[in-house]
């Protein structure tokens, strides 16, 4: 199904945001809904603008809980490296001294704790590897960035007043229903892009849920990055805002980079 004409209030809105990067909500109107594979089309298109290695540089404030139930706040530094599909590293820093690092290559994830001392290891899609005490998964980060494509082909819709959501359902083979497993709130307002992601367990309870905001085009050509995340994970009890600085490219690194290496103490498992 074709795209809406969109009308010229919403062109007017859309040129003035592409120019300053920035309009309020209530002076403009939403645009008119979209079809879901238009709709996904246009996030997809966003992402496949990346065109290598992704940096993130800017403030990361929060907490975590540890295993033993103690809640950790910090405000550290943060430094993110990110290439397709999901290669990661997400340093979080206090003068130089990294304090939590979460990383993850093709097939292995890890979190480090200065405070535990110690790696957390586990491999991507064995969910029995999933140690409790990770209290955030890094393939999960890259997604509550918007960074990972929208499956296409599979999920359903639902229209709200600022919002084109894209739900996405599973089925429980335990209790033989379909249940809601991921939602991705796309903005109707421009550029159009995730405003929201929500991840859900089997009783729909929300495992993690974003937020993301001020997106900024990278470059003349590149993709639309958000500047804000929000993201919290109500039942590992942790949360996190990552107010970026700036977004470069870095085609020097690449899956073989440092910045990508498994710890020794995660090889082999």
């Amino acid at each position: 199904m074709a795209t809406a004409r969109l009308p010229t209030l919403a062109l007017t809105a859309f040129f003035a945001f592409a120019g300053t990067g920035c309009l309020p909500r209530e002076r403009i109107e939403p645009f008119p809904p979209m079809s879901m594979s238009a709709a996904t089309g246009l996030v997809n298109s966003n992402i496949d603008r990346i065109p290598a290695t992704l940096r993130a540089a800017g403030s990361v404030d929060g907490y975590v809980t540890l295993d033993d139930g103690r809640r950790r706040s910090f405000h550290l530094d943060g430094t993110m490296f990110y290439l397709a599909p999901s290669y990661l590293r997400f340093d979080l820093k206090r003068l130089g001294d990294t304090q939590l690092l979460f990383g993850s290559d093709l097939e292995r994830y890890w979190f480090y704790s200065k405070e535990d001392g110690r790696y957390q290891c586990g491999r991507h899609g064995v969910e029995d590897d999933l140690s409790s005490d990770i209290p955030v998964k890094p393939s999960e980060l890259m997604e509550a960035l918007g960074l990972t494509p929208i499956p296409t082909g599979a999920g359903v819709q639902r229209i709200v007043d600022d919002y084109q959501q894209v739900l996405f359902l599973g089925w429980d083979d335990k209790r033989g229903t379909t249940r809601l497993e991921k939602e991705y709130w796309l903005d109707r307002y421009p550029p159009q892009l995730i405003g929201r992601v929500v991840f859900r367990d089997a009783d729909g309870a929300v495992e993690m849920e974003s937020w993301l905001d001020e997106y900024e085009r990278l470059g003349s050509a590149g993709p639309w990055l958000p500047r804000v995340m929000v993201a919290e994970w109500p039942k590992a009890q942790a949360r996190m805002r990552f107010r970026i600085r700036r977004w470069t490219v870095v085609p020097e690194v690449g899956p073989g980079g440092v910045q990508f290496a498994v710890p020794r103490e995660c090889k082999g498992r």
